[in-house]
């Protein structure tokens, strides 16, 4: 066998092994058509995002970004209810996120009694407020509330030693 039909016999074994390797990642790549495979850029979807977001707008991203992508570049303002924004999902086809506000903050105090203390104030409460919201405690140190800085959601203090007592 000459040289020239081996090389182009090895070309042709080369060629047939590719098509073969490519058709079996083809076949288990998760998406129905082939993008995202080798040379096939993924498809760009939009997304529109509105509600409390500082950069609300429209945002096109490869398809299979996670929301969380999309939600770093609108950023969450601070009374954002993140919890109804599922971050963990994938974006397949053009869609809108929409994320609500706030109505009210839960704080939670611990300490105070038996059991948790949960309260539901106002957006824009400070933390020197929660004074006046609790019942009236002599015993506990509450100095921790003396803070003018704005409650979190979901914000926890802890009260564990009574006023005026010293740890040894």
């Amino acid at each position: 066998m000459p040289l020239f039909e081996k090389v182009f016999v090895s070309a042709l074994s080369l060629a047939i092994l590719f098509v073969v390797l490519y058709a079996e990642i083809a076949a288990r790549h998760t998406s129905s058509s082939l993008e995202g495979v080798f040379f096939f850029p993924k498809k760009m979807v939009k997304v529109v995002v509105t509600g409390a977001v500082k950069k609300p707008g429209k945002y096109s991203v490869p398809c299979g970004t996670y929301v969380r992508e999309v939600m770093k570049k609108a950023r969450f303002e601070r009374y954002a209810d993140q919890k109804q924004v599922d971050l963990a999902r994938a974006i397949e086809d053009d869609q809108t996120i929409i994320v609500p506000k706030l109505e009210k903050l839960t704080v939670y105090l611990y300490g105070l009694s038996e059991e948790v203390l949960t309260l539901e104030v106002p957006l824009q409460t400070r933390v020197c407020h929660l004074k006046k919201l609790l019942p009236n405690e002599k015993k506990r140190d509450l100095s921790c509330l003396s803070s003018r800085r704005y409650l979190s959601d979901q914000e926890q203090f802890f009260f564990t030693k009574e006023k005026n007592e010293t740890i040894p």
